[in-house]
């Protein structure tokens, strides 16, 4: 083999090497980027971060530069605690033909309902759609649902909840958590309705389970950012007839940036508008709910430590 081939073979070789030397040093860069503003570290929503997030909870709002909040009742957390372990529907003065499309009770429904009303919202992470289709797994089924569907003629033309209805978390600056909500229709809805959760940052209010709260907006979307998947929903009827689509889990994720201070930080969710490429199973109400700074759907109380 003469030289000159020879020097041929090391150039494609050395250009080879340091084409991969080149990858590797970008991807370096990338990722040190990346982490400069997003760490790795994911905090688990279970009983240990609520226990934390109920012993920090005063300590962090009188640290807090930026946010005041004051605690009414942090023991309740939304639901009445009906306590709920069984599903007699015979009992009903009703058409029960309204469950049809609706998956069987499982056996062990009761042990995951009362779980979830004593406030371990993070269940919802395994709970699937045959637990939270059926819908004396909300509270208000008992004390609203029930009752409209016993004496009503008509559907209401549009509504829907999302539940829980208040998120607490306990986290570090530079986390990401991963949690989920349950976004469900009206019990009166006779329309499909499709809506795109959005967030905002109120300057004041008091959330559902009875904390009041003031914070500057500017300095919660600077830190705190929150995203849905899917973006966007289209929720099915509960009206004559439950859909087997009228309550849909969601995955949300909450982004808390690096050097976020300490303190308390309230993020609401409303909804605005949503219109997929394409609908499936008819028509859907594209102007079902909009929050524009007022009642949210959800908050979420984030405390940074």
């Amino acid at each position: 083999m003469s030289s000159k081939s020879k020097k041929k073979v090391f150039d494609n070789e050395y250009m080879i090497r340091f084409g991969l030397l080149c990858v590797i040093a970008i991807g370096l860069i990338l990722l040190s980027w990346t982490y400069k503003f997003k760490s790795n570290m994911i905090i688990e929503l279970n009983e240990s971060n609520t226990k934390m997030f109920n012993d920090k909870f005063y300590e962090l709002a009188d640290a807090s530069q930026y946010s005041h909040l004051r605690e009414m009742n942090i023991s309740d957390m939304g639901q009445r605690k009906i306590n709920l372990t069984t599903i007699d529907r015979a009992q009903y003065s009703m058409n029960t033909d309204a469950f049809l499309n609706l998956p069987n009770v499982p056996s062990d429904w009761g042990r995951i309902k009362y779980t979830f009303d004593i406030g371990r919202y993070y269940i919802i992470r395994s709970v699937t759609p045959e637990y939270y289709l059926q819908p004396e797994f909300y509270d208000d089924w008992h004390f609203m649902g029930k009752g409209y569907y016993e004496n009503a003629d008509k559907p209401c033309k549009r509504g829907f909840f999302s539940t829980p209805v208040v998120q607490r978390i306990y986290t570090k600056p530079g986390a990401t958590i991963e949690t989920y909500t349950i976004f469900r229709s009206s019990f009166c809805s006779g329309t499909r309705q499709a809506f795109k959760p959005i967030t905002y940052y109120p300057t004041e209010g008091m959330t559902e389970d009875g904390i009041v709260y003031e914070q500057d907006p500017t300095v919660a979307q600077e830190y705190i950012k929150v995203s849905f998947d899917p973006e966007g929903y289209i929720l099915g009827k509960s009206y004559p007839t439950f859909d087997g689509d009228w309550a849909q889990k969601s995955v949300v994720k909450i982004d808390v940036a690096d050097g976020t201070p300490r303190g308390l930080y309230v993020v609401s969710i409303g909804a605005g508008y949503y219109k997929p490429f394409t609908v499936f199973g008819g028509s859907a109400d594209f102007e079902a709910y909009k929050t524009k700074g007022g009642t949210p759907l959800m908050n979420f109380i984030v405390a940074v430590d």
